[in-house]
């Protein structure tokens, strides 16, 4: 005869009931064996784990020292430039400003022979919106180049534009203010052709600036870096 529909739910009930006692006793098992494993006495350390322990230990060390020194210079620099955005310079430092701005003023760049106007090429808009910095109210245009003294760069661009929190990481700020925004590439391609710009780029020997690159994200800051 066929099944009622009572007969129906009630089976279907038996079998939730089944699967969820199955399914418990599995769970309770897994915990168990995982228990039993946990109070499994350790292997002891042999010679060469402790001996990269405790270069490991002492390379935590070192780097929470360098952390802490950048830590305080840059409470430092924003304290510095607190101070000089809400109180008037002293005489000294005014001194000190017109003397920098006097030897300044006798730097001049090479004139170059003027050259035809040459147009970015397909993949150089890219490259000039990501890595150019400028500073319209200078005129100078500055080319960021990983591992060439750039942190240090792009924060003097910051700091020629009037930013007071130009001390912070450069790297990681949402408001570029001297970043050539997507979609500029005609006035990228005007100020490089520009003679009125000065056009900046710093270069470093290849092999230092390998060592420079694998010791910054490798060694001292393996958590910035990319690892096998």
């Amino acid at each position: 005869p066929p099944l009622t529909e009572e007969t129906r739910r009630r089976r279907c009930r038996i079998d939730a009931e089944n699967n969820a006692m199955k399914w418990g006793s599995l769970l309770w098992l897994c915990c168990l064996t995982a228990g039993e494993i946990g109070r499994q006495p350790k292997p002891p350390l042999t010679e060469e784990q402790k001996r990269r322990r405790q270069q490991y230990i002492a390379d935590k060390k070192v780097k929470r020292a360098r952390q802490l020194k950048r830590m305080r210079w840059e409470v430092q620099q924003r304290r510095q430039a607190e101070r000089e955005a809400t109180q008037p310079l002293t005489s000294e430092e005014i001194a000190r400003d017109a003397a920098r701005t006097r030897r300044a003023s006798l730097w001049r760049l090479p004139h170059l022979p003027p050259t035809d106007h040459i147009p970015l090429g397909p993949r150089e808009p890219r490259f000039a919106l990501r890595s150019f910095y400028v500073s319209r109210k200078h005129k100078i245009a500055f080319c960021a180049i990983p591992k060439v003294a750039c942190t240090e760069f792009i924060r003097l661009m910051y700091r020629l534009e009037g930013d007071v929190h130009w001390w912070k990481d450069p790297h990681f700020r949402t408001d570029a203010s001297t970043l050539l925004k997507r979609g500029d590439e005609r006035e990228a391609e005007h100020i490089l052709n520009d003679a009125n710009w000065t056009k900046v780029a710093f270069l470093r020997d290849p092999a230092t600036r390998a060592l420079s690159a694998y010791l910054d994200k490798f060694v001292d800051s393996p958590s910035r870096g990319i690892h096998g």
